[in-house]
């Protein structure tokens, strides 16, 4: 998949679609993205992303999630607190 310059981040369709991909790093930037959007309708879609196959991608859910608040944050935050791969908590 190919990042197109000034694309609209709050596009969740779009982010959402990134998240399938079969490149780690664009389902990582996807995360970034979403976060980016600061609207708690991407929390669903990165909290998705605690059981990517990719740390890379899991260490980015964890960063972005510490951007919001609330019940479904909390819940994402700890399944990522259960990592076995050092490089994710």
């Amino acid at each position: 998949m190919v990042f197109e310059p000034f694309e609209d981040e709050s596009d969740f369709e779009l982010l959402a679609d990134k998240l399938g991909e079969d490149d780690p790093a664009v389902r990582r930037v996807a995360v970034m993205d979403l976060a980016d959007t600061a609207d708690p309708e991407a929390i669903p879609l990165i909290a998705s992303t605690v059981k990517d196959e990719s740390p890379e991608v899991r260490l980015q859910a964890a960063i972005a999630l510490g951007e919001f608040d609330g019940l479904a944050t909390a819940t994402a935050l700890c399944l990522l607190l259960q990592d076995t791969d050092n490089r994710v908590i």
